[in-house]
């Protein structure tokens, strides 16, 4: 598990280390926007979207932007590795097979 304190650091590192999943919460700083970061990493890696902001349209543009799913906070663990084990399984599914 790689852990990153801004958007930026969570860029490079998927960039570096080619991650399974990825969980990124909305409200972390770093100059770009959630919405982008999650359409700079969905193409290669399942994003699931972590936020306190109880409100449909937050859900809506970070799916419209290409996260695999979307967990509002607080959560329980047990939700949190159903999404994320449906999304390695749909990894696994792709074309390439290789995830």
């Amino acid at each position: 598990m790689l852990v990153a304190d801004t958007s930026l650091g969570g860029l490079e590192m998927v960039s570096k280390h080619s991650p399974d999943v990825v969980l990124l919460d909305l409200a972390m700083p770093g100059g770009i926007r959630g919405e982008a970061v999650i359409a700079r990493i969905s193409r290669d890696v399942p994003v699931i979207v972590i936020t306190g902001v109880d409100n449909a349209e937050v859900a809506r543009d970070a799916l419209a932007s290409g996260a695999f799913d979307f967990v509002m906070k607080p959560f329980t663990l047990r939700r949190v590795r159903q999404v994320v084990e449906a999304a390695i399984a749909k990894g696994c599914d792709s074309a390439t097979g290789s995830r």
